[in-house]
């Protein structure tokens, strides 16, 4: 082989001998409760009492605009059982067994036009929301990229990468559905899009707050 092919030769580099090292990753967990339709007829009612009992009293939307937020609930009020085992569990294998950690859920209605404003959770690790009534039309939560650069630039763009390897930028959009959980860290810039529907989107939000546990 001749000086000149060689070093062509050397040249000719393949993509699997580039490490391609996804950094800054954000977790985010989906998962569908099977007893979704088993659970909610307790959540409904659950919502039926409690906007009678807070009916008349002051309370902060917070992010929520044109819908109606509650206060924040005990994760064992009645009819929340069902679903409250069920985050349990699915939260076992997430949440360090070195920390002990509380769920801080609260009601969430969206009406036709409602929305939720970009917002975070401040003093929670981790954050997420069940769906219990989605009509046609729901608006999407939407997450976003948290690097303010990286969303300016797109730097992916102009980028080849393994197929189906697609680095996520800007903006993700998750269609609600009923009895499905979506979990994210409580520093991630999230909101929700404007409803369409004429009947009510229901969701229960919860904040997860941890504490390490003692000699651990």
């Amino acid at each position: 082989m001749q000086a000149s092919q060689r070093a062509e030769s050397a040249l000719n580099i393949s993509h699997n001998q580039i490490r391609l090292l996804k950094s800054y990753h954000v977790p985010i967990w989906v998962c569908d409760n099977p007893d979704a339709e088993a659970v909610k007829p307790g959540l409904i009612r659950l919502v039926d009492r409690v906007q009678q009992q807070e009916r008349g009293s002051s309370q902060s939307t917070k992010s929520n605009r044109g819908g109606w937020r509650s206060n924040t609930l005990s994760i064992r009020e009645q009819g929340l059982e069902g679903l409250a085992a069920w985050l349990t569990k699915l939260l076992r294998p997430i949440v360090s067994p070195k920390y002990a950690y509380r769920l801080e859920p609260w009601l969430n209605i969206h009406y036709q036009h409602g929305f939720n404003l970009r917002h975070t959770h401040p003093g929670a690790v981790l954050s997420g929301v069940y769906y219990i009534s989605v009509p046609d039309g729901s608006g999407s939560l939407v997450v976003e990229d948290p690097r303010a650069e990286a969303v300016f630039s797109r730097f992916d763009k102009y980028f080849q990468y393994c197929e189906h390897e697609q680095l996520a930028h800007g903006l993700i959009g998750f269609t609600p559905r009923e009895g499905r959980v979506i979990m994210f860290p409580s520093w991630l810039p999230h909101h929700v899009e404007v409803s369409d529907s004429t009947q009510p989107r229901i969701s229960l939000p919860f904040n997860l707050i941890a504490k390490e546990k003692p000699n651990s």
